[in-house]
């Protein structure tokens, strides 16, 4: 196979048939080998150069970067992050109160500077207000009998009353109960209840003496039956004579005195 060659002595390069003997045509020399094209070191020099401008360039543009300072403060916006951003506003999860009423706190986000606001709870379908608060800490809020149980939180510009953000959903605020001592459900009152398939078991927040977090628990299933999840499941059970009834077996409460468990024994 003809293939090009280069003498180690003279450095003549040239063609050769490297089935047979190959020798220098120029110094008839056979320390010859396969020719390699070699980067010239003034090539290699360039590259090694860029490699170093580049390196000094990403340190240069780190360093800039970590010392650029953030935005100051403004303690009239606490809430500023980004002025690119959409002014919004976070809103806690409702805490229910001994009173009955709920409370929550929101933060607004992203305002423009200088801008002085307050903050507002609206009804969640007509948008009508219901509060103001200049620090965004809401109290006395009554639960909320429209679907979802949700009011919309937002932030108003004091100067031209005009909000300056989407209204934000918060879900949550459902009819509960605080029960006196004396007066929660006993273990027999809850048992007539089941009997008489009485609906305020239905459903969140319909019974005072029910908190809306509350678990039931089964004895006495089978292996292949499944445990209900609601008082409703379970009669519809009872109604189709899957089980022939259920006991109260256990029942505890929780620190406002509502049922938030109970174990029943079932019949088959």
């Amino acid at each position: 196979m003809i293939r090009k060659f280069e003498c180690k002595n003279c450095k003549n390069q040239f063609d050769a048939d490297d089935q047979h003997l190959v020798v220098c045509p120029r110094c008839n020399s056979d320390n010859v080998e396969p020719y390699r094209r070699h980067v010239p070191s003034a090539v290699w020099k360039i590259i090694a150069g860029i490699l170093v401008l580049l390196t000094i360039s990403c340190a240069v543009l780190l360093c800039c970067d970590g010392d650029t300072p953030n935005p100051t403060p403004d303690p009239d916006n606490p809430g500023i992050v980004d002025p690119s951003d959409p002014t919004t506003v976070s809103v806690s999860e409702p805490v229910f109160n001994d009173d009955g009423t709920y409370s929550v706190d929101v933060e607004a986000l992203n305002l423009p500077r200088g801008t002085k606001y307050v903050y507002v709870m609206l009804s969640h379908f007509e948008k009508k207000e219901l509060q103001r608060s200049k620090d965004g800490h809401f109290t006395g809020i009554p639960f909320c009998e429209d679907d979802g149980h949700s009011y919309d939180f937002a932030v108003v510009d004091t100067k031209t009353d005009s909000m300056l953000c989407v209204p934000v959903e918060q879900t949550g605020f459902i009819k509960q109960g605080v029960v006196k001592k004396d007066e929660r459900l006993t273990g027999e009152q809850l048992q007539h209840l089941i009997d008489t398939r009485d609906a305020s078991l239905n459903g969140v927040g319909e019974s005072d003496y029910l908190a809306p977090d509350y678990k039931l628990a089964f004895t006495g299933l089978s292996p292949d039956e499944k445990e209900p999840q609601s008082w409703s499941e379970l009669f519809d059970i009872l109604e189709l004579e899957i089980w022939s009834g259920v006991t109260v077996d256990k029942i505890s409460y929780d620190d406002k005195n509502r049922v938030n468990a109970v174990t029943l024994k079932i019949t088959h």
